[in-house]
């Protein structure tokens, strides 16, 4: 079982190998940016909610999706990347999660799992 540190480590690596900004992460995490300097600092107690380790989860699961999917380093920069996907309409997978927030990572998560069944 991972750890409450495992947990944010993991997110801060992934995070980091998309080459998300603060402002980016933050949104995606659905948390200010006041509070992500503080998970990033270490300082983050309380922070792992059950609504939070829903997020998180979707989150991995994405990225080992397109680890599977894509070679690097195109798993990584492909949520910079717009897609032609009817899901996205030309719009990058980063926006179309920030701005639709739970609902919108948790259809990319569903959209890439069923491409790996697909593959």
């Amino acid at each position: 079982n991972m750890t409450d540190e495992d947990v944010w480590r993991t997110i801060i690596n992934q995070f980091d190998a998309w080459e998300l900004t603060d402002e980016q992460a933050s949104a995606l995490l659905g948390i200010s940016i006041n509070d992500w300097f503080r998970i990033r600092a270490g300082d983050h107690d309380g922070m792992l909610t059950q609504e939070m380790w829903q997020r998180l989860d979707a989150l991995f699961r994405i990225h080992a999706a397109l680890q599977v999917i894509l070679m690097q380093p195109r798993c990584n920069d492909w949520v910079h990347r717009p897609n032609k996907a009817e899901l996205f309409g030309g719009q990058t997978a980063l926006s179309f999660m920030i701005e639709g927030g739970w609902p919108a990572i948790d259809q990319v998560m569903r959209y890439l799992e069923a491409e790996l069944v697909m593959w």
